[in-house]
């Protein structure tokens, strides 16, 4: 499998995934009405039922998708800018997020409320109708040859412009359960139930030059490449599925035959195909105890990287697994405060907690995962004191720099997480809401469970700059610069040279010894003001630059900006108000050669 990294890793948590085949051991539903396994759930179009549906939508980086539409029958939301939705009513059996650019996701509703979703930004391609396209989907060797003739979707010719749109979803990718459609719950051409195990999927979709649908009118070709974890004994052929979005199941529609390393097999449609082998139906449960023998809810335990399920109350994870097939199921270093995650940030692999599992057709089995150590529980609420919403990020910074994975806080603002391991001492408990605000309270890890509330306070400290930043798909963040050390003005920070005014504010600088001890950020603020009169207030800057580093990276730059200037005895203000600039922010999925457009506004004082 391919390791991710730690900080991949400690945002991918949040995707629990209760939302596969599998059922809680003291839940009152067996998996689910609907989809065999408990996998489509039954809804009614017609009876939208009264609840709270949420979640969290992020992209492979585990960064929050803004601008998502979550549809469930006649329902819909739109994710903010940090990725979260509600729904306060569904309609329909399944849910459906789609968002420009990346491949739809369908799941199944079943009992579950909670939805969090990895979504893969799609490949784009020309298509040509003159000669045979073939599409190379990635980087691994997954192909698609698509015909010279194509069809709209009342089945009529179409000549003109095509593009298409391509995602190939490897099964040794570590996201591969949070990206995929589904829960692998499938029908045979017989009508019997089948558990599938994954071999690749692939999503194709076609568009015109006007934005139609469309779908091949003849033959198109797959191409899959043999995942590494079953290359050393491929079968000869193995099974073609087909995506139902309307109830979230798995259909048989033909078969792919081994050629050359590489599975190959024809469809005459487009939606999401699947490669998969399947096998009749177990039922495995995994119960997860610590140390000292007491069970552990709300822990996410991985059956082979293709499902992912949370403990309920007493400890169990029970899923719906193909049987004949052996399977590792572990417990990640994220999932339980880092427990084998050195200081260093890397994970200790001869530290999982694992164990493999092969069930018989039909079988039913419950297997033990007893973790090293004790993660305390930190519990509490989150208040914003705003107008926005209560669901937000939560997370634990320490010792210095180390971070737990981050957890979705519910519609009250409710969360509860696990404090590391092996680390017991100071630590700052920290919230990001929708709009970028963070909220931080320092707390100290002991040994013991502890609750921990707090609200959010959206004014500044005294003196200090924000910078308020605006821009595509709803963004609206503050970022809050540190503030002067002596009072409310930056000092030594103004100088003017051969009639340039010029502003240059180090964070470090600025901070009391202890801040510095502590903190691993730090940035600065810089502007340069040419032909500076100091009996006008209104002037252009040629050049602003405001960057912060250390756990991410972030930095806004712009030219040309409109700025008043007051001088008071030599203290100067500075503000800027709603001008233009490029915003990097790691965090956000902005970086180096994907900038954002932001608008920009910032105040503050120096001398």
């Amino acid at each position: 499998m391919k390791k991710l990294n730690f900080w991949l890793c400690a945002s991918l948590f949040v995707a629990a995934f209760a939302l596969c085949a599998c059922s809680s051991s003291d839940s009152s539903s067996d998996g689910g009405p609907g989809a065999p396994g408990g996998g489509g759930g039954s809804g009614n179009p017609d009876n939208p039922r009264n609840a709270a549906y949420y979640g969290m939508v992020v992209d492979n980086n585990g960064i929050g998708l803004s601008g998502v539409k979550v549809t469930a029958g006649t329902f819909s939301a739109t994710t903010g800018y940090s990725g979260a939705f509600t729904l306060e009513k569904v309609s329909g059996s399944v849910l459906t997020f789609e968002k420009a650019g990346y491949a739809k996701v369908v799941r199944p509703i079943a009992d579950n409320v909670r939805f969090d979703v990895v979504m893969t930004a799609a490949q784009s391609d020309p298509v040509s109708t003159s000669t045979p396209t073939t599409l190379a989907i990635g980087w691994n060797g997954a192909e698609v040859d698509l015909p010279t003739t194509f069809k709209d979707k009342n089945g009529n010719s179409y000549t003109g412009e095509i593009t298409a749109s391509s995602v190939y979803l490897d099964p040794d990718d570590e996201t591969f359960a949070n990206q995929m459609p589904g829960d692998l719950s499938a029908i045979r051409t017989d009508n019997s139930e089948a558990q599938l195990v994954s071999y690749g999927m692939v999503n194709v979709e076609l568009k015109g030059a006007n934005g139609e649908d469309l779908q091949p009118d003849g033959d198109a070709t797959l191409k899959f490449p043999i995942p590494d974890r079953f290359s050393a004994n491929p079968p000869s052929e193995i099974p073609l599925w087909e995506f139902d979005e309307a109830t979230g199941v798995w259909k048989e529609e033909g078969v792919a035959i081994l050629q050359g390393g590489y599975y190959v097999g024809t469809v005459t449609h487009f939606s999401w195909h699947n490669l998969d082998y399947p096998e009749a139906r177990a039922t495995l449960n995994v119960k997860v105890v610590d140390a000292n023998g007491n069970v552990i809810k709300d822990l996410p335990v991985d059956f082979d990287g293709q499902r992912e399920v949370l403990t309920k109350a007493d400890g169990i994870a029970s899923c719906t697994v193909p049987s004949n097939t052996s399977m590792v199921i572990q417990i990640t270093s994220e999932a339980y405060g880092n427990y084998a995650t050195n200081a260093e940030g890397s994970i200790d692999q001869s530290k999982i907690v694992k164990q493999t599992v092969k069930l018989d057709a039909q079988e039913k089995k419950t297997i033990t995962l007893k973790m090293p150590g004790r993660a305390p529980i930190i519990k509490g609420s989150v208040v914003n004191s705003g107008s926005g919403s209560n669901v937000c990020r939560v997370w634990l910074v320490y010792n210095y720099y180390m971070e737990t994975p981050y957890v979705i806080s519910d519609l009250d603002g409710a969360f509860t997480l696990y404090a590391p391991v092996s680390y017991r001492g100071e630590a700052t408990l920290k919230a990001r809401f929708g709009d970028g605000t963070i909220a931080e309270q320092a707390i100290t890890i002991t040994d013991d469970d502890q609750i921990v509330n707090f609200a959010v306070n959206n004014s500044s400290a005294a003196g200090a700059a924000v910078v308020k930043v605006t821009g595509p798909d709803g963004l609206n963040v503050k970022y809050q610069f540190v503030a002067p050390k002596n009072g409310a003005t930056y000092e030594g920070a103004v100088t003017i040279s051969e009639g340039t005014l010029s502003v240059s504010i180090n964070s470090y600088e600025q901070m009391e010894d202890e801040q510095r001890d502590k903190s691993q950020m730090w940035g600065g603020i810089n502007l340069q003001i040419p032909n500076y009169d100091s009996s006008k207030t209104s002037f252009t800057v040629s050049n602003f630059t405001y960057m912060l580093e250390g756990q991410g990276w972030v930095q806004l730059s712009a030219k040309n900006v409109p700025i008043t200037v007051t001088n008071n005895n030599g203290v100067y203000n500075f503000k800027i108000n709603n001008a233009s600039g490029s915003l990097i922010d790691r965090d956000l999925g902005f970086d180096w050669g994907s900038e954002a457009a932001v608008k920009f506004s910032t105040e503050f004082s120096a001398k």
